[in-house]
């Protein structure tokens, strides 16, 4: 079984704790928040609510991380997770921009040379958190069926919409 830590105990990080229907394969095991009410609905939920997330890594029952604080915390976040030694569930969007999702790249890939081929760190993106997608992402991630994650490093096509048409004005 695959036991989960969450750092942001709000909105997003509570409600994958609480409202999706889990695999028999994970879970949530203890949460870190920095405000003290959601620590508290952490508690109320079954969870180790710890007093800082370096406490949360320290849980050696917990292999994987599920960052759901605001965007502008990813980036510190996930590096930390990743060199706590652990996996990482990252909600979207997983980084500010290409900068940050290479630091976090590179940061894995480091982690990644320096453990056993079986305990490849990952990063993967929560899309669709209510949909059945999120649930086979998950069974996919915890099953090792996510092969290593490819880049392209090539500028995205630009591609201009569509017109849309115009209607003409109606006469009155």
């Amino acid at each position: 079984m695959h036991q989960i830590g969450i750092i942001g105990y709000g909105g997003m990080g509570r409600a994958h704790a609480r409202d999706l229907l889990h695999p028999a394969t994970i879970r949530f095991a203890a949460a870190y928040d920095i405000d003290p009410v959601r620590m508290e609905l952490a508690k109320q939920d079954g969870l180790i609510a710890c007093a800082s997330r370096e406490e949360l890594f320290s849980i050696p029952e917990i292999d994987t991380i599920l960052v759901a604080v605001p965007n502008n915390g990813h980036l510190d976040n996930v590096l930390a997770a990743i060199e706590a030694g652990k996996k990482v569930i990252c909600e979207k969007p997983v980084a500010l921009n290409g900068d940050e999702l290479a630091q976090m790249q590179a940061a894995a890939n480091m982690l990644s040379r320096a453990t056993a081929e079986s305990e490849k760190q990952n990063v993967l993106s929560c899309v669709s958190l209510f949909q059945n997608n999120s649930m086979r992402a998950y069974e996919a991630y915890f099953s090792d069926q996510l092969g290593t994650p490819v880049t392209d490093t090539a500028p995205a096509p630009v591609v201009a919409p569509a017109p849309v048409p115009v209607a003409a004005p109606v006469p009155v």
